[in-house]
């Protein structure tokens, strides 16, 4: 096992062996541990199994009558561009008291790696959406996918375009 004490390197087969009184300390070791964190740290941060960066906010908003926005269900194209290209999302919210109730996402890629990211989007969206006020959504991140939520905020604004009293 490789340790440092002080300014000397020793090796050893026992990794709990010192030298002058100090306890050994595997660099191989901590820089593996350090190694794991920073990708179980990156792994949520860019989506691994089940991420999902942006989060619910713990309480639903309760509608009021002073609504900004006409309710009904409207359907909008959102675009952005990913690395193999231009590519586009259809989103449709279905909106009451400027409170989203109902929401479905089409991811329109025919890029492979698109059409992954918008399916993992797909998986993660609803619940950061549905229930929520039209004004309070803002995606960025979800289950790694970074640019499908540009897409989606794009179709959103839209539909806010169009529902706006």
């Amino acid at each position: 096992m490789y340790y440092r004490t002080g300014t000397e390197a020793t090796t050893t087969p026992d990794a709990t062996a010192t030298t002058e009184g100090a306890p050994a300390t595997s660099g191989i070791s901590n820089m593996l541990d350090a190694a794991e964190g920073a990708a179980d740290a990156i792994e949520q941060g860019m989506g691994g199994a089940g991420a999902v960066v942006d989060t619910p906010a713990d309480e639903t908003p309760t509608p009021t009558s002073d609504s900004t926005y006409e309710d009904g269900t409207y359907t909008k194209t959102g675009a952005y561009v990913s690395p193999a290209g231009q590519e586009t999302v259809t989103v449709s919210l279905t909106l009451e008291n400027d409170i989203i109730t109902d929401a479905t996402f089409t991811g329109n890629a025919t890029n492979p790696g698109s059409v992954r990211n918008q399916s993992k989007f797909a998986e993660g969206y609803s619940t950061l959406v549905v229930g929520k006020s039209i004004d309070a959504v803002a995606l960025t991140v979800v289950n790694g996918s970074s640019l499908t939520g540009i897409g989606f905020m794009d179709a959103l604004d839209a539909i806010k375009d169009d529902a706006k009293m």
